[in-house]
């Protein structure tokens, strides 16, 4: 999983899905998200995946949100999750 949240937290790049969870239980807790205006949503079927594009409102302000969805048989997953920088 991709993720990249700068001025929220230090580390960014690829994780497994462990390093995934404890750097997202760090950006929601130095964050404390309280809503998200999806924006964009568009599907990309030749790689079965949704991209999704909303401001998310943290402590500090709104930001924008990318969010990659894949599908993967009848479930889905995080391939990405990116966040612009103040």
């Amino acid at each position: 999983v991709q993720l990249q949240f700068p001025g929220l937290v230090d580390q960014s790049g690829f994780f497994g899905r462990d390093q995934a969870t404890y750097i997202l239980e760090q950006v929601f807790a130095k964050a404390k998200p309280t809503g998200f205006d999806q924006q964009h949503l568009q599907k990309v079927s030749s790689e079965k995946q949704y991209l999704i594009n909303g401001a998310w409102d943290v402590a500090g302000g709104p930001r924008m949100l990318y969010i990659t969805l894949r599908q993967k048989g009848d479930k889905w997953a995080i391939v990405s999750v990116r966040s612009g920088g103040k």
